[in-house]
């Protein structure tokens, strides 16, 4: 119900800065000024309940629910509260009230899109002319004319019409569809203020007063344009959304603001008189309201420090003793209201908000209510499930109680101290179905030191792990799933491009330190898969012979010309990249990532995680890191490249044999650079 606390305490301030308005600001002739306020203090009256002073409202005292004062059960011999004192029907005005509200502001949308339609509908079917920002309407069904928006509706004979031009226009140039617009929204969400009729009808009041003010300013006289006003504002029915010159009900006052006599500027200090109103506004919606949605904080109460009685005395940790756990006793059977101690008067008073059902009933009064016994069940709901099945109404969340025998406390009862350990009796520990532990992949280097490789994306309870250098394991998982590259890339994005692992349980034991779990493999006994077989070297293009440069020659830099690059024999129709795997089971997975810059008919390879090789390839090529940052710029190719051409070239779309170790591969030897100081 909290939407509809807010409304009224926002309906509350609106009245009270209205209140002011008519009291000391509406007879002034600072028309400008008073239209302003009207817009301001309006969208101040729904932003003051959501601030809040922290200083003015102290931090509320909690009582210790866990272990509260023990008072003695009322047995079965006393007297019980009847059923239907504390029980009603389960229909509450409440439950509908929202879907109620609901319907109205329907039909007041519904009122201000048939406003709006007719607008369009008269500037569809009527002739348009333009003159600069602003369009004229032609009217030919009505002597008038009116305002919306750029929109200026005129009938083409009207008389004075260079008048009624420059009374709109002011209309036009300070946007005053705009207040229209926003006082006809704040009617359709605060339709039961009738407060909002008298600001709309106040706020097109004082659009006029501007406009004649401006058009008596240019050079017409006040008489002649009060008998102007007068002649045809007589059978003329006013636009709800627009602004209108000839309007019958507000004629009288109009012309009376005409002949008036202008007031003294320092009469408009007397909206400074606003201010304290607002921090009066501001500190009773800080202290004289209980609500959730005060969720600004401008000065919150700074937190006080309590310096501890006596200084705590070093104990061994076998003397160390801790409090039995609280086990709620015949929780299925018993029921007791939540309760507190009242900060002025110190007495235990009921907090109970719960949505509290007895066999399909709603408790209508907590404020008797104080628990029952004897019941067959008590059923807990969250405020999730509460709200899911009952409404806002159970927004604090639901108990269902059922039970034909059912007794009521006739008093506040507490909840019992909590049992001696030995007659707490806890479920047998559960079965271990399958793996129930996870360690990250570690190893052991040639110098004993315990390393880290393991790259993938762990999520723990449908949360990332965020740190995975502090993380070394989780024990008594319910259930652990292992994703491989693509299906973990599907579901977490690029981020999981190494896989997945997903562990899930409710009773998770995180592993403290890197020596807990079973002993890392070491170096050696890691398998790898087999190499692929070295390609035939004695078929390889070699370079043509270069002439030497002549004696003296002196080359520029961009003059040394490198061998052509390592160009696989015609028997070489697939490429693979240069990848570190990992064995787990039957699969391999990639734990490091080719770093040469890897192109294919011209395009670079973007996403090397997916790329697992080519095959009907027509030539593959090599370029060392020298040769590749000449052709593709330093980054790109500052750890080599390959060039793969073929016009039917087919991808492998999974993990393909193993590459070959980084020692069986050999690379043309570099090119040394001539030393221009010999020449």
């Amino acid at each position: 119900m909290d939407w509809l606390y807010y409304l009224l305490e926002a309906n509350l301030y609106l009245l009270i800065f209205y209140g002011f308005y008519r009291l000391f600001l509406q007879n002034e002739t600072f028309y400008n000024s008073n239209r302003y306020y009207l817009l301001l203090s309006s969208a101040t009256a729904f932003i003051l309940p959501v601030l809040q002073l922290g200083f003015l409202k102290p931090t509320p005292i909690v009582d210790n629910l866990i272990f509260p004062a023990p008072i003695v059960y009322e047995g079965a011999s006393s007297s019980s509260i009847s059923a239907s004192s504390a029980v009603v029907e389960n229909f509450n005005f409440m439950d509908y009230l929202y879907p109620i509200y609901l319907g109205i502001v329907l039909c007041f949308a519904f009122k201000l899109a048939l406003s709006l339609s007719k607008i369009i509908k008269i500037w569809l079917k009527a002739k348009k002319a333009k003159t600069g920002n602003v369009t004229l309407i032609e009217l030919k069904d009505q002597t008038t004319a009116f305002s919306f928006f750029n929109l200026l509706f005129i009938h083409p004979h009207l008389a004075e019409k260079e008048t009624v031009l420059h009374h709109e226009m002011v209309h036009i140039k300070q946007k005053h569809s705009l207040d229209i617009l926003f006082f006809e929204v704040l009617q359709i969400i605060c339709w039961f203020n009738p407060i909002i009729y008298f600001i709309k009808k106040d706020i097109k009041l004082l659009h006029e007063y501007i406009a004649d003010e401006l058009s008596t300013n240019s050079g017409l006289h006040k008489h002649e344009y009060a008998m102007f006003l007068i002649e045809n504002s007589f059978g003329v029915t006013p636009t709800p959304l627009t602004n209108q010159i000839f309007n019958q009900s507000i004629l009288k006052r109009r012309i009376n603001m005409l002949n008036k006599k202008r007031t003294a500027g320092w009469a408009r200090l007397r909206l400074l008189m606003a201010l304290p109103l607002v921090g009066a506004m501001l500190c009773a919606s800080t202290m004289a309201f209980t609500k959730d949605y005060g969720y600004v904080d401008l000065l919150p109460e700074k937190s006080k420090t309590v310096a501890p009685i006596q200084e705590t005395p070093v104990v061994k940790k076998d003397q160390v003793k801790f409090p039995p756990p609280v086990v709620m006793l015949d929780s299925k059977d018993k029921f007791y209201v939540r309760y507190g101690k009242d900060e002025k008067t110190g007495k235990t008073v009921i907090r109970e908000k719960r949505y509290i059902l007895i066999n399909g009933k709603a408790v209508k009064d907590l404020t008797t209510f104080y628990g029952v016994y004897d019941a067959d069940n008590v059923k807990y709901f969250a405020k999730k499930d509460a709200i899911a099945k009952y409404g806002v109404i159970a927004q604090y969340g639901a108990v269902e109680i059922t039970g034909k025998d059912i007794k009521y406390f006739n008093q506040m009862t507490l909840q019992p101290p909590p049992p001696v350990q030995d007659r707490i009796k806890f479920p047998p520990p559960m079965a271990k179905l399958g793996k129930t532990y996870f360690y990250p992949i570690r190893h052991v280097d040639k110098g004993g030191e315990i390393k880290y490789s393991d790259r993938r994306y762990i999520v723990i309870n449908g949360k990332k792990v965020e740190d995975l250098d502090t993380f070394f394991g989780v024990t008594n998982a319910t259930k652990i799933v292992s994703l491989n590259g693509p299906e973990a890339r599907k579901k977490y994005g690029s981020d999981a491009n190494y896989g997945a692992v997903e562990i899930s349980g409710n009773n998770l034991k995180y592993v403290k330190s890197i020596t807990d779990g079973p002993p890392p493999p070491k170096m050696d006994q890691i398998k790898f898969p087999p190499p692929i077989v070295k390609p035939d070297r004695k078929n390889l293009k070699r370079p043509p012979a270069v002439e030497p440069p002549p004696p003296g020659y002196r080359p520029k830099q961009d003059q040394i010309k490198f061998p052509p690059p390592v160009v696989m024999p015609d028997n070489q129709t697939s490429f693979h990249p240069r990848n570190a795997y990992r064995q787990d089971g039957e699969k391999y997975i990639p734990v490091e990532i080719d770093k040469r810059y890897i192109v294919i008919n011209g395009e670079a390879v973007n996403d090397k995680s997916k790329f697992y090789g080519v095959s009907n390839t027509e030539s593959i090529t090599f370029l060392s890191a020298i040769q590749a940052m000449k052709v593709y710029g330093n980054e790109n190719g500052k750890n080599g490249a390959v060039e793969i051409k073929g016009a039917n070239i087919k991808y492998i779309e999974e993990l393909a044999p193993p590459p070959p170790k980084q020692d069986q591969i050999k690379f043309p030897p570099p090119i040394v650079k001539p030393n221009p100081k010999k020449h």
